[in-house]
């Protein structure tokens, strides 16, 4: 049950033994549930509580239910007084009401006087003189309105007072007893969009006109008037100057039966999960910007009027203007609808929705909320944070495309809130619609850490990299821990941390370090300053790529590391420029002193290198790799054709990844037509293919890429519904990605679904989305990669595979 739903429920008693004793037990059911849609459709002022707030709403209600009824008693009373006195009026008196109709229509400004025509005398709906006025269909009601109110104006400045009122009802033979029956059905009328006339376009516009505050305690039926008939009633006799018999009401025949009502729900794009209290625009295709709002119920159904059957329909979610979010539209086309009672499945893109409940006192100032994967503050980067709004129960609604698996990683999810010198942490359950439960927030006052680090005059030269420091919370006995560090690069000089202790390393030059314990006090700056001595002069290498045959073009991206340093001890290259003879120039620059191995990443598109790695000492000046391609195979290509394979449409942007033998890939996307590139390649060598979208089952496949020149149709490849990936596992390395690692035992929901080969490899393919990921190895456990981050990922994000990597057990 939603939250608001819950809530009226536990008012609703009291709200009717209030309504009761206001109006009485004939209208308090009404009233009661007038004001509980006002809530859904109006978000209550919950300053006073909600409680406050209905009852404050059903007295307003109240009293304007009560004026009315006093209204229409003393117009039926007058009505009465005026049939025991009144004479019938004769020619004159008619031709004069009549002209003074006329001419206080003809007389109202442009707009009004337009619109009252087309409702009145051409028989159309406020939507359809809507979408042909080209103007918003709130606009034209309320046209119609004051267009009705200006004539009245005109009628009574006409200085007639109330005879004209008594010489229309006298023209046109309406009984006054039933006047008022007739104004109500004309009052349903005009702001209807499917209209049932109940007398001639005059006759309908005059009753608005006569009695403009009737409104029926109760929907009426009235049957159809004979058109022909009323008007004969307004003519009079050429021949005698009498007016004509007046005609009595004729029933014409019933209007066929309304349309059966229609049942829609609304789901979750992404898993199909209902999406209750999810309010939405509904909007024929043929007439876009004229739409019904309506908001889905508890168990994320809503119903509209059958009228909309065999029209194409846009459904529009609607989030709040302040997440900045583009609206999502599914569109039902016209032969969608089913011919039966069924309720028809609405995907949508929803972000979510939360109520928080804090466990502390709000600080001063704004409050702004973000969502991240997993429970460590220190992900929460700022940029999509989203503002708390204010409340007896605050809350907080996000862009659904910045809150989802491919954005943010797989759950668990933490909600992260920010205020001056203030954070609060909890965990949500969802990251679609709005969720039933509150988030309940843990606060913790924050203090703000600086660091300063100072280089003293050195030997000339480069200094190095900027430093950087990291920083580890410290638990009761003083150490340091590994979950809650954080990380400040060289150009961030300060960073706000929970209130308590913590350890802070400081990186200098030449591997300098600067260790200290600090302590963070509530709403204070804590400085730590760091004194570094200048590095050693750094030096700069210059590395050479060629084709051996001058003809090929040669790219990849050198990297060097330090002999005898650590993993963290390496350079990557910068490219310089082209030479004339096709060769490209790139720098290792910062060098220290020693010897350093260059190695290039793998290039399956190309032949082999002389060598992949050499040694060689910093202060070298060159190193060269040439490109052994004299009498190589030619560049080949490979292209892809993604298709649906129930529907045989192509698939947009779905991850097209190439495996080459040395372990490297290459991911690429499908674009119009669902084509997809292979990436560089050698024709006729053998490469494996994986081919993964949003929704669908993966497709891993072999395909030899053919010479660039040979013009190949693309390969066509059809996906089923369903969910999968590929593995891909390696092992700890020094550099780099790591080797694979076979024999890798790989559980999905409990059950085994195999092993990883020789390449660490393992393609994992199932109905529906998994919820949990096992890996299992006798000697090794994982160390790091998220292996359920790629899982039903939307958009970009489908062409990456898992990737992890697993360690050696502790012994």
């Amino acid at each position: 049950m939603h939250g608001l739903e819950r809530e009226l429920h536990l008012h609703a008693s009291a709200l009717r033994a209030l309504a009761v004793r206001l109006v009485g037990p004939s209208h308090a059911d009404d009233l009661v549930q007038e004001t509980s849609l006002l809530a859904w459709v109006q978000r209550p002022d919950e300053r006073g509580g909600l409680g406050r707030w209905l009852r404050a709403v059903l007295r307003h209600r109240a009293g304007k239910l009560q004026r009315g009824e006093v209204r229409r008693a003393r117009r039926e009373q007058h009505a009465a007084n005026e049939r025991e006195v009144a004479s019938p009026p004769d020619v004159a008196s008619q031709r004069e009401a009549m002209a003074s109709l006329h001419a206080a229509l003809m007389a109202l400004p442009a707009p009004y006087q337009g619109v009252l025509l087309q409702r009145f005398f051409q028989d159309l709906t406020p939507t359809t003189i809507a979408a042909g006025n080209g103007a918003p269909l709130a606009t034209v009601k309320s046209q119609l309105q004051r267009g009705l109110a200006l004539l009245r104006e005109r009628l009574d400045a006409g200085g007639r007072g109330g005879d004209w009122r008594a010489a229309f009802v006298g023209a046109f033979g309406l009984p006054r007893a039933t006047a008022s029956v007739v104004a109500m059905s004309a009052g349903v009328m005009l702001m209807s969009t499917k209209v049932f006339w109940v007398v001639g376009g005059a006759a309908a516009l005059l009753c608005l006109v006569l009695w403009p505050d009737a409104s029926p305690p109760a929907p009426v039926t009235v049957a159809a008037v004979d058109h022909a008939a009323v008007a004969a009633a307004a003519r009079l006799d050429a021949g005698t100057g009498e007016p004509l018999r007046r005609h009595e009401v004729v029933a014409t025949a019933p209007q066929p039966p309304a349309a059966a009502p229609l049942r829609i729900r609304l789901v979750d794009a992404f898993d199909r999960a209902t999406l209750p209290a999810c309010p939405v625009h509904f909007e024929r295709r043929s007439s876009p910007g004229i739409f019904t709002m309506i908001a889905s119920d508890a168990r994320g159904e809503l119903t509209i009027d059958g009228a909309w059957r065999d029209q194409a329909v846009n459904v529009i979610a609607i989030d709040d203007a302040r997440v900045q979010c583009e609206q999502t539209m599914h569109t039902i086309a016209a032969n969608e609808w089913p011919v039966d009672d069924r309720c028809l499945d609405v995907p949508l893109v929803v972000g979510p929705t939360y109520r928080l409940v804090f466990d502390t006192a709000l600080p001063d100032g704004d409050l702004f909320a973000e969502l991240i994967a997993g429970g460590n503050p220190v992900e929460a980067k700022g940029y999509y944070r989203q503002p708390v709004r204010p409340g007896a129960m605050p809350w907080v609604r996000f862009a659904a495309k910045n809150a989802n698996p491919s954005a943010l990683g797989d759950g668990p999810w933490t909600l992260v809130v920010r205020g001056r010198s203030w954070i609060a942490t909890g965990a949500v359950q969802q990251v679609r619609g709005a969720q039933a439960d509150a988030v309940q927030l843990r606060g913790c006052p924050c203090g703000v850490l600086q660091i300063e680090v100072t280089i003293d005059s050195g030997p000339p030269g480069d200094a190095g990299p900027a430093p950087h420091a990291s920083i580890y919370p410290l638990d009761k006995d003083g150490k340091p821990q590994e979950e809650g560090g954080r990380y400040l690069t060289a150009q961030e000089r300060q960073i706000e941390l929970r209130v308590g202790k913590y350890r802070v390393f400081v990186a200098g030059p030449d591997r300098q370090l600067h260790r200290e314990d600090v302590v963070i006090e509530a709403a204070a700056t804590t400085t730590v300053r760091a004194d570094f001595r200048a590095g050693a002069p750094k030096l700069t290498l210059q590395v050479v790529l060629r084709s051996q045959s001058g003809t090929r073009h040669v790219v990849a991206s050198p990297q060097a590391w330090r002999v005898g340093g650590s993993e963290f001890d390496f350079v990557n290259a910068t490219w310089k420029e082209r030479r004339d003879d096709g060769a490209q120039l790139y720098e290792l620059k910062g060098l220290v002193p020693g010897e350093w191995d260059v190695a290039l990443d793998p290039t399956p598109h190309l032949p082999p290198w002389d060598a992949t790695t050499k040694r060689v000492s910093a202060d070298a000046g060159t190193v060269e790799f040439v490109c052994l391609d004299a009498g190589a195979s030619p560049p080949g290509q490979g292209w892809i054709r993604v298709i649906d394979g129930a529907t045989k449409q192509p698939i947009e942007r779905a991850g097209v990844t190439t495996v080459f033998d040395q372990g490297w890939h290459c991911m690429a996307e499908t674009g119009a037509g669902g084509i997809g590139h292979l990436g560089p390649c050698l024709a006729g060598s053998p490469v494996r293919v994986l081919v993964r979208a949003a929704g669908y089952a993966p497709a891993w496949f072999e395909v030899t890429p053919v010479a660039e020149t040979a013009g190949a149709p693309p390969l066509e490849v059809a996906l089923r519904a369903g969910w999968g990936t590929l593995l891909m596992v390696v092992g700890p390395a020094r550099r780099g990605r790591g080797e694979p690692l076979p024999g890798v035992r790989v559980l999905v929901d409990g059950v085994l679904a195999g092993t990883t080969d020789a390449r660490g490899l393992l393609l994992l393919s199932s109905a529906s989305r998994p919820a949990r990921i096992e890996l299992h190895h006798d000697e090794y456990v994982l160390a790091y990669g998220s292996i359920d981050a790629a899982t039903g990922a939307p958009s970009g994000e489908a062409r990456h595979p898992f990737w992890v990597v697993m360690e050696k057990k502790a012994k």
